[in-house]
């Protein structure tokens, strides 16, 4: 099926509506391949960023839930800017529950995150220096 806007999906078909296997091409160069049910993204699939981020894992109605790795990450969290790979779980687009992320720069932050933001756990910087993060906040 090409679309007016360019986009393009080569899948599955369940009464006209995605349904199974199937690639997406988005016409700004994004590409999602996995599985879709009721036209959504569900179940496991790899989303690819026209720049080269890159989600691995699972979805449900649309959004990044469950087990994924996240490859390529940019963003900016609370008053960090954060750039690197994460390996975990996700909820609703979000970093949630168990998880890691690895830096650019080679620190590391491992445990639970909360709604993207480190909530308990160990953050460890590149030199090896631990910090303990509890409840959000940084533990002496």
């Amino acid at each position: 099926m090409v679309y007016n806007n360019g986009d393009i999906y080569d899948g599955e078909w369940v009464e006209g509506i995605q349904e199974g296997e199937g690639v997406f091409q988005y016409n700004n160069g994004d590409t999602y391949e996995g599985l879709w049910k009721n036209g959504k993204k569900d179940g496991s699939g790899v989303y690819i960023w026209s720049d080269g981020k890159k989600y691995d894992g699972e979805y449900r109605e649309d959004k990044r839930d469950g087990e994924g790795v996240y490859t390529g990450w940019t963003g900016y969290i609370s008053t960090y800017g954060w750039t690197g790979n994460y390996y975990g779980f996700h909820k609703d687009n979000a970093f949630e529950g168990y998880g890691r992320f690895e830096f650019d720069n080679g620190d590391k932050f491992v445990g639970i995150f909360n709604a993207n933001q480190f909530w308990n756990g160990v953050y460890t910087n590149a030199d090896g220096v631990e910090y303990k993060i509890s409840n959000g906040k940084g533990v002496e």
